[in-house]
């Protein structure tokens, strides 16, 4: 599911996604490092996601589509 949402996102989208992931901090978990989000791949964000924000990370990529003002993908995610 959230791989498919970072799919869609064209490369400028992903910088700024991944611009706000490394400041996100509206979560019990720390952000990801800026270390691990430097030119990663989508399908390794998606993982990155996972393995730090568990069972919070559709939620964090709702939160920070939102920001992005991609109302509509975040919404699909919100609905699941």
């Amino acid at each position: 599911m959230i791989y498919n949402v970072l799919n869609e996102l064209v490369e400028n989208e992903i910088k700024t996604f991944c611009f706000h992931l490394k400041v996100y901090t509206s979560s019990k978990y720390t952000p990801i490092p800026q270390s691990k989000l430097q030119s990663v791949a989508r399908t390794d964000l998606a993982s990155l996601l996972c393995q730090n924000y568990v069972k919070d990370a559709p939620r964090v990529t709702v939160d920070i589509l939102r920001k992005m003002n991609k109302n509509t993908t975040a919404s699909e995610i919100a609905n699941l």
